[in-house]
């Protein structure tokens, strides 16, 4: 599809068309149109046999990571907030959950696009997904991994809301779980994050706001 070829994922274009993210994924499996992930090789030039365990999403035939045969657990990591105290502490919450996870016999998944997190480094986790923090990117490793349990940062009010509506997800807030969050705009509805690259847009993430039509 266009849209997924400029970089918008399945939960973008639902905001954007004012449509349910199952018609966007009904869409993709009538067509064919599945997303595959492709392992990061350490070497420039893949000199080196080696497992990374670390995949990024793509459209390729060839899908390179394999969903484990035990227990799963996929944790979403706190995406892009680098900054300030509260954003590193709530990494390392991340982090130890990560390695409660291993120790109760869990495979530990960790979906993460902040390079600088700890919570990514690789011995906290048997898998990392280096993918944007959105609705639709989420449910595409969830379609793979089959989790039995996915555990979500506090701050991710609409994902929390979102993935609550799928039956068979075991889904579990960290604190604060703040359910009673409120976001009030009378007129815009929708806030578009992007790169603008000479003549190339690039789409970073989408926000809906819910309010009426400006």
């Amino acid at each position: 599809m266009t849209g997924h070829q400029y970089g918008f994922g399945d939960g973008m274009l639902a905001e954007l068309w004012q449509a349910d993210i199952s018609a966007i994924e009904k869409l993709n499996e009538n067509n064919h149109y599945h997303v595959t992930y492709k392992e990061i090789e350490p070497s420039a030039g893949g000199e080196f046999l080696e497992n990374t365990n670390i995949f990024y999403s793509s459209y390729e035939l060839e899908n390179e990571s394999q969903p484990f045969e035990k227990k799963v657990a996929l944790v979403i990591g706190r995406g892009g907030n680098q900054l300030g105290g509260p954003n590193a502490g709530a990494d390392y919450y991340t982090s130890q959950t990560l390695i409660q996870l291993h120790k109760s016999g869990y495979k530990t998944i960790i979906m993460n696009n902040n390079p600088n997190a700890v919570s990514l480094s690789p011995q906290l986790s048997d898998k990392q997904y280096i993918e944007p923090i959105q609705l639709g990117n989420i449910l595409n490793i969830i379609k793979l991994e089959e989790p039995e349990v996915i555990i979500l940062p506090g701050n991710r009010h609409y994902l929390a809301k979102q993935l609550k509506k799928r039956k068979g997800l075991k889904i579990i807030v960290l604190p604060p779980d703040q359910d009673v969050a409120q976001v009030v705009r009378p007129k815009v509805t929708t806030a578009i994050d992007f790169f603008i690259d000479g003549t190339e847009i690039i789409p970073i993430a989408s926000i809906s706001y819910g309010g009426s039509k400006p």
